[in-house]
């Protein structure tokens, strides 16, 4: 009978999991639509079910169960005695009921193999057999419950009934028969008062209606159960009657009862091993949960170590309900609550390899907030956390940990330095320029090896050209560009890394060296350059490469401005040859005619003159290149006729030799400014060499072939001009003057006269210059016309003064010239200048008073609509630009009052007398382009109307908050501000790039288009980067004062402009 009890019991014992068990797949679908209406009234339940605590009793007596079944049947089937036929039913009943359990709990192990295979056929078969585990399941759940019924009807009396009716009840529910169930449980609890397990009986009803969105009646029913606290249910009847007051958000009372819960678990007997450990664990979860609501981040930790039953907050067990809280506030957005209680974590394991995690969640969370500069202070610990604890990960357990760190961290720096560098970007703000620099910096010195860090990379190189560090935004552009060979950087890369090394030279102030007749060693920095520029040429596939010949152009020309000539000529020549079309190929091209001449290497020049003028490819459309060309190759072939003359008179050879060559010359360059000069010396060799009549002959062919040649003067005119020629000025002026004074009838005295006066004034001998000026005036400024001569005669006395410093008498001459020469083009220019002396002189009314009437005779022409001179509307622009300068300064001076926030009508005021000012400025300077459509004035309004908008947007960002507001207002203000000014911001964006436009339409570039320059590079520096072209100014060395000092003329160095033999207008003209 022993036996028999404890079986009794432990079928007892069984049924309680079915309390809470979820109804089968039939009965699911049937409650449907009622689960979904009583959802929103426990969408907060419990993780723990009450099944949890009975599942492993059913497998302890799956062994016994087929032969127990088979005996009690024997026994009924012997005819029992009659008291003991409802013991055997039940029994009997109990066992069915543990074989329903049985297959039903193998289906369910069916169902998880299929969820864990990824094996097609192996997961249909599990299905299969789950289907039939439930289908046999039914079965015998069903014959459990036909005898439950017929015990209750037959054997009302049943000692055992309570239990009876308890079994029927749990099946009801088990079949998804809620309301049946209940009706059983009712009879249970109103007829057997007494019974144990009408506290379990209360469970169901505490489900029922909690499942049904009823917490009131549940929480009733619930705390019912509860007053047996002898009863094994007594610690969940608490744990569901604190998710009950959950459900009202009664969050004291469910605090409560989790914690007396979390107590009971760890008090009651009846309760043993792992469920009494998971009923506890469960309870001290919600516990945390339920104060999610009301914690306080300050007393969080001594409240859980009260909890946990431990003085201060540091055992696992504490810890992780602490990290639990942490993750809770950071789901529900309490950010800093949750940063708080991370950092309290890490403070309490400062060794825990999940601190990384943790700091890399503070960091997400500050960022939140918005203090970059906290967020900085946070990344850096969080750098020196993992580092300091990578090297002592040493278990599975600490790598996972700082894997699962690497992730968080990783993932939240790089969305962090993303978002600040395009928040930079929109707002053009340093200081978030330089968060969004060090979040780059910590992140690669982390994560360098992940897939992110390419990117990463090439968009701190960008940062860094943004914050003017150049030298680190190469290394980072390089670094990319060797990161990948087709990388989406890589174009970018390559040109922006030349880019920022020319910035970085520019800061170091490295200088090109002036003396390069020797090769001098490179700054490593320009070497630097050169590599750079390699880079490129190697890595950017040709078809994205548009900067390929500008680049290769940037590196050869370093070794050219270095002296080391050998390189730059091959690649000089490899440029011409692989891109003579390009425009760099007529550079390089002059550059390497250049090297020859300066090595004096004349058969190499002449050889490469004559090589480039055959390539079509390179002289098609650019005739002024194959004047260049022709006047390298005519310069080499006459310096190679030189050499060959100073060998022939050192050797005493044969001069029938330099004769010829001279005359092949003149052939080969007909048109050369010296061909004349080689006749002339070739004559003078062959009469030494005897050949009189050759000689002659040569002559000859110079008279008719060169007819205005300066060789056909006379001797002593010549000797003046060849002075001229060398620039020996002062000995060229005596000249012209002796050969004025001694030769006066001459035609070409008067030139001589002329000349004189110009060449004394160009040595600075202007006293002198002046006083023959005047003599000229006296003997020829008289003649019919000879007017303009006068005029320029006495333009010239005034422009020698002025640059002589002598600003007064300078001022009073042009003062003459205006009175003198009214309707001179220069009147306009004398009027100019002398307002410009005149204040130079303080004699600030007298030059206000000449500008006054330049733009006064501009109106009355205008008016008269007469015609008007360049140089009229030149000035007179000027003039009316300079006029606004004092609107100006009261439109700077013009701000804007502080918002008022209970006022704002001062504020908007202002604004309108600032708006309305500006577009008074710009419409004035607007008058000044299209009134006067000068090149300079027009620049300098455009400039003007540009800094108009900038002005306005500087002076409302200089607006300060409404007083008394809070920083959430004022930035509310500022936003607002921000949004007013955003216009004009891109209205002078606008302007400055219509006036940088206009520039290089005009083809005017002024110090005002260089400022309009500079602000695009200031406001737009990937658009328009620094760019410093160089030029290069070729001038033909094979001037004639170098010939005759060379002794390349034989008796006269020559005259490179022709004049008649008579003085004539253009001669003249050509003299001066």
């Amino acid at each position: 009978m022993a036996g028999a009890r404890a079986h009794r019991w432990l079928a007892a014992l069984a049924v309680l999991p079915l309390l809470l068990a979820a109804p089968d797949a039939q009965a699911q679908k049937k409650k449907g639509k009622k689960a979904a209406k009583v959802q929103k009234m426990t969408a907060g339940a419990p993780t723990l079910k009450y099944e949890q605590f009975r599942i492993k009793i059913e497998f302890k007596v799956a062994e016994k169960r087929e032969e127990q079944i088979e005996g009690i049947k024997r026994l009924l089937e012997m005819g029992p005695d009659k008291a003991e036929i409802p013991d055997l039913m039940f029994r009997l009943g109990e066992l069915y009921y543990e074989k329903s359990r049985f297959y039903f709990f193998r289906g369910q192990e069916q169902e998880d193999k299929a969820l864990r295979t990824d094996n097609e056929a192996a997961k249909a078969q599990f299905l299969e057999d789950q289907k039939k585990n439930l289908q046999e399941s039914k079965v015998w759940l069903g014959n459990a419950m036909d005898l439950y019924r017929e015990i209750r009807e037959k054997y009302p009396k049943y000692k055992r009934i309570p239990e009876v009716l308890f079994a029927l009840g749990q099946s009801y529910w088990n079949e998804g028969r809620f309301q049946d169930s209940i009706n059983v449980y009712r009879d249970l609890i109103v007829g057997f008062r007494d019974s144990p397990l009408v506290s379990e009986a209360w469970i169901a009803f505490g489900e029922y209606y909690f499942n049904e969105g009823d917490v009131n009646r549940a929480l009733k029913s619930y705390e019912k159960a509860a007053e047996d606290k002898r009863s094994r249910v007594y610690g969940f009847a608490l744990y569901k009657q604190a998710w009950c007051y959950y459900n009202m958000s009664d969050w004291d009372q469910a605090l409560r009862k989790f914690k007396a819960t979390v107590f009971y678990s760890q008090l009651a007997e009846e309760l043993s091993g792992e469920n009494k450990i998971a009923l506890g664990r469960e309870a001290q979860k919600d516990f945390v949960r339920t104060y999610s609501h009301v914690g306080d981040d300050k007393r969080a930790k001594f409240v859980l170590a009260d909890l946990v039953g431990e003085d201060e907050c540091k055992s696992k067990k504490c810890t992780e309900l602490l990290e639990q809280l942490a993750g809770l506030w950071f789901d529900e957005g309490y950010f800093q609550e949750s940063a708080s209680l991370y950092k309290q974590l890490i403070q309490i394991s400062p060794s825990d390899t999940k601190n990384p995690w943790r700091q890399g969640r503070i960091v997400d969370l500050i960022s939140r907030g918005g203090d970059k500069k906290r967020v900085i202070v946070e990344t850096r610990r969080l750098v020196e956390l993992y580092k300091d604890l990578q090297a002592k990960a040493n278990t599975e357990e600490a790598k996972k940990n700082l894997e699962e760190a690497k992730i968080l961290a990783e993932t939240t720096m790089r969305r962090l330095a993303q978002i600040w560098n395009r928040e930079a970007k929109k707002t053009r703000n340093d200081e978030v320029y330089e968060y969004a620099k060090t979040m780059y910096e910590d992140y690669l010195a982390l994560f360098g090896d992940t897939k992110y860090a390419y990117e990463m990379t090439f968009q701190l190189g960008d940062l860094y050209y943004r914050l003017e560090r150049f030298d680190e935004a190469a290394k980072a552009y390089e670094k990319t560009v060797m990161a990948k060979a087709d990388g989406k950087y890589l174009v970018e890369a390559a040109n922006d890394s030349i880019l920022a090394i020319e910035e970085h030279i520019k800061d170091l102030g490295v200088k090109t060296p002036k003396d390069i007749s020797k090769p001098v060693p490179i700054h490593e920095q320009k070497l630097r350059l050169v590599q750079a520029c390699d880079r490129y040429v190697q890595y950017v596939p040709a078809d994205k490469a548009d900067k390929l010949v500008a680049v290769k152009l940037k590196a050869a020309k370093i070794y050219y401005d270095w002296g080391h000539n050998d390189e730059a000529l091959k690649r000089f020549a490899a440029l011409v040859e692989q891109h003579p079309k390009s425009d760099q190929a007529v550079f390089a091209a002059n550059l390497i005619s250049d090297i020859y001449n300066q090595r004096e290497a004349w058969e190499e020049l002449y050889a490469t003159s004559v090589k480039y003028r055959e390539n079509d490819e390179l002289v098609e459309g650019r005739p002024d290149l194959l004047i260049e060309l022709s006047k390298y190759g005519e310069y080499a072939k006459f310096k190679l006729v030189n050499i060959l003359e100073e060998r022939v008179k050192k050797e005493n050879g044969d001069l029938r030799l330099v004769a010829q060559a001279y005359q092949d010359f003149q052939a080969e360059f007909p048109k050369s400014e010296n061909a004349d000069k080689a006749l002339f010396n070739a004559s003078v060799a062959w009469d030494k060499a005897g050949n009189k009549d050759r000689a002659s002959e040569l002559r000859r062919m110079l008279l008719e072939q060169y007819p205005n040649s300066p060789l056909n003067a006379d001797v002593a005119y010549y000797v003046a001009k060849s002075h001229e020629e060398r620039t020996d000025f002062e000995a060229a002026a005596k000249g012209f003057l002796e050969f004025h004074d001694k030769h006066e009838r001459d035609p070409r005295a008067q030139d001589a006269l002329y000349n004189a006066a110009v060449f004394y004034a160009g040595v600075g001998r202007v006293k002198t210059a002046t006083s023959l000026r005047e003599k000229y005036l006296k003997l020829y400024g008289r003649t019919k016309g000879k007017e303009k001569e006068a005029a320029d005669i006495y333009w010239s006395i005034a422009t020698d003064l002025d640059r002589a410093g002598r600003v007064r008498q300078a001022a009073d001459r042009y003062k003459d010239f205006a009175k003198e020469f009214p309707q001179d083009e220069r009147f306009w220019d004398a009027q100019w200048k002398e307002a410009e002396l005149r204040r130079r002189l303080r004699q600030t009314r007298d030059a206000e008073k000449l500008e006054k009437n330049i733009l006064g005779l501009y109106i009355g022409l205008k008016k008269k609509r007469r015609a008007i001179p360049d140089n009229a509307k030149r000035y007179a622009s000027q003039v009316a630009f300079a006029n606004l300068e004092e609107d100006w300064k009261k439109y700077v001076r013009l701000g804007v009052t502080t918002p008022n926030v209970r006022n704002p009508t001062p504020f908007q005021r202002s604004l309108e007398e600032k708006a309305a000012a500006r577009e008074r400025m710009i419409k004035q300077y607007t008058q000044v382009v299209t009134e006067f459509q000068q090149a300079e004035s027009t620049i300098a309004s455009l400039y003007q109307i540009a800094r108009s908008f900038d002005e306005f947007v500087d002076t409302l960002s200089k607006v300060p908050c409404p007083r008394g507001v809070d920083e959430e207002v004022c930035g509310l203000v500022k936003q607002g501000i921000e949004e007013k000014a955003l216009p004009a911001r891109e209205a002078a964006y606008k302007a400055y790039k219509t006036c940088v436009q206009k520039s290089n339409e005009l083809n005017t570039f002024t110090a005002y288009s260089t400022k309009c320059v500079k602000a695009l590079e200031t406001l737009a520096p990937d658009d328009y980067p620094p760019i410093t072209e160089m030029t290069l100014d070729f001038q033909s060395p094979g001037r004639l004062q170098s010939l005759h000092s060379n002794g390349l003329i034989l008796d006269y160095d020559g005259y490179k402009v022709a004049r008649e033999a008579q003085a004539n207008n253009d001669a003249k003209e050509g003299a001066r």
